[in-house]
């Protein structure tokens, strides 16, 4: 009888260690695969944050008119061209003068783009046209900023609708005594003005 019993208690002690190991093992296992799940989520989130960061560096604005089906301003990537632009504004009108288009020019920053209609007078210097150098079209005459509407302060280069508006207000209140005043107007810096100083006047 004595040996029965050493032998059962023998069966259990061999029973519950297998138990405790099994159980032991599969909280091991749960615990590791857990630490890889939050690993690899951390991972993805590091991941989308640095891929967000990237496309933010990489958007433009560009501000296109003229013979396309849809003017606007138009949220870009600095690698997309005239092309790229031109298909987001819906595209040519039949009255686009296609021979005075360069597809190939890359988008800049501030850009302004102008669609010339068939017979209208283009300026030699645009950028739309014939040299890539330049970013945007450039106005025929001098524009008198303490004057000027809406619609003529968008044909200055890197003046789009917003920029337009906040010229109006600002000088609503205060009008500008010189060209460099126009830095003054919020969203206008230094930059902006080295592209346009040519083309305004006060007076």
């Amino acid at each position: 009888m004595y040996k029965n019993k050493k032998e059962i208690f023998l069966v259990i002690f061999m029973f519950s260690l297998l138990t405790v190991f099994a159980f032991g093992y599969k909280f091991l296992k749960n615990k590791n695969e857990e630490k890889y799940k939050i690993s690899e989520t951390n991972n993805k989130e590091d991941d989308e944050k640095n891929k967000n960061k990237e496309n933010i560096g990489n958007i433009i604005y560009v501000h296109i008119d003229g013979e396309v089906n849809k003017p606007n301003l138009y949220e870009m990537k600095n690698t997309d061209r005239i092309k790229d632009l031109i298909e987001k504004a819906g595209g040519l009108t039949k009255d686009a003068d296609k021979s005075k288009i360069n597809l190939a020019v890359k988008l800049k920053d501030e850009m302004k783009v102008h669609i010339y209609k068939i017979g209208e007078i283009i300026n030699n210097k645009d950028s739309t046209t014939e040299d890539s150098s330049n970013s945007s079209s450039s106005t025929d005459k001098v524009i008198n900023i303490n004057t000027a509407n809406e619609q003529e302060l968008c044909k200055l280069t890197g003046i789009g609708t917003t920029k337009a508006k906040a010229i109006i207000e600002y000088r609503k209140k205060e009008k500008f005594s010189k060209p460099e005043d126009i830095t003054k107007v919020s969203g206008i810096g230094k930059k902006t003005f080295e592209k346009i100083k040519d083309q305004i006047s006060v007076d």
